[in-house]
């Protein structure tokens, strides 16, 4: 019997420039989903999202522009989702991490990706004009590491605990600044992520009335695909304004949402984010006994076509 499919989708902090290009211009397939994205991103932004993401001038900057990066991701995503669909490689879960839930509410048909995209860009250009500088930090220790240190954290929120040894802090920029500055001279195993909004925290609570009444503008569809959050740790009965407020607010707890899915099952699950990060955090937390397997679509180290295709091939092989 085949284990069940996952598509995993992560959030803000996994996109960089250059991201997904390789597929961009050998899998005709994907280029033409980004292509889809690009002409509605166009008509809303007046931007080319392919060069916004692929032109040399930005192919070494650090991409935290969140105007641009929300619309990215969602693109990179659905394409990838997309792309693996037409292979036929049908999720039986999709599974969403903070703005990833915006994908999957996509993926799973609550909303077109017209309106999904409309939907993060204007949420970016409401958190840029009205949501105060802020920074994430990933850090390499147990979630219990934070809260024996309050005064190394001052000022910031437990934001994520991805596995065992991963969880993120959020907090407004000048005390990310701070407290990366102390994990350094702690030497603690620490790392900045593009991202300067205050997800997961009450900081993004100053604008909550907005960011609701925003959500509230669109109509949602019955979901399609059954689809997990890593904000409420467990199954979105329907996607609607009130839950992605909280998949936008909630602590992320990647790590019990799993824990939550396995249960005594086993699954396949696929990164359909830039990263792989998703799929490396599992590598962390399946146990050497596990049959559920986890595959990257993509990373930032390059040789994707090269990925992409040993994903497919092992795909194959287990779907036979």
């Amino acid at each position: 019997m085949n284990k069940p499919i996952v598509f995993m989708f992560p959030g803000q902090g996994s996109q960089y420039y250059q991201m997904g290009r390789e597929l961009y211009e050998n899998n005709p397939y994907f280029h033409q989903c980004m292509s889809q994205c690009a002409l509605i991103i166009q008509r809303k932004l007046g931007v080319s999202l392919i060069d916004v993401l692929y032109g040399e001038e930005n192919k070494t900057a650090v991409f935290d522009r969140l105007l641009y990066s929300n619309p990215a991701l969602l693109a990179i995503e659905y394409s990838i989702a997309r792309t693996l669909i037409n292979e036929g490689i049908q999720p039986d879960y999709l599974l969403g991490y903070s703005l990833g839930e915006f994908a999957a509410s996509v993926m799973s048909g609550a909303l077109t990706i017209e309106e999904g995209l409309s939907l993060v860009i204007d949420y970016a250009q409401l958190l840029e004009k009205k949501s105060p500088r802020s920074g994430m930090i990933a850090v390499i220790e147990s979630a219990d590491f934070f809260h024996r240190n309050p005064s190394l954290f001052r000022g910031s929120w437990l934001s994520a605990k991805n596995f065992q040894n991963n969880f993120v802090v959020t907090g407004l920029d000048e005390d990310v600044n701070c407290i990366q500055s102390d994990l350094s001279s702690n030497n603690v195993i620490h790392q900045r992520l593009p991202v300067n909004y205050g997800f997961h925290t009450p900081i993004i609570e100053l604008i909550e009335a907005e960011v609701k009444g925003l959500f509230n503008q669109y109509q949602f569809s019955r979901n399609q695909i059954p689809s997990i959050s890593c904000a409420n740790v467990g199954m979105v009965n329907s996607f609607d304004g009130e839950h992605l407020w909280r998949a936008s607010r909630n602590i992320i707890r990647f790590d019990e949402t799993i824990a939550m899915l396995l249960n005594g099952k086993e699954y396949t699950f696929i990164d359909v984010g830039p990263t792989g990060s998703m799929s490396m955090f599992l590598k962390y937390m399946l146990p050497p006994s596990s049959k559920s397997r986890h595959y990257e679509t993509m990373n930032q180290f390059g040789r994707d076509v090269r990925t992409y295709a040993n994903l497919i091939e092992n795909m194959s092989a287990e779907i036979a």
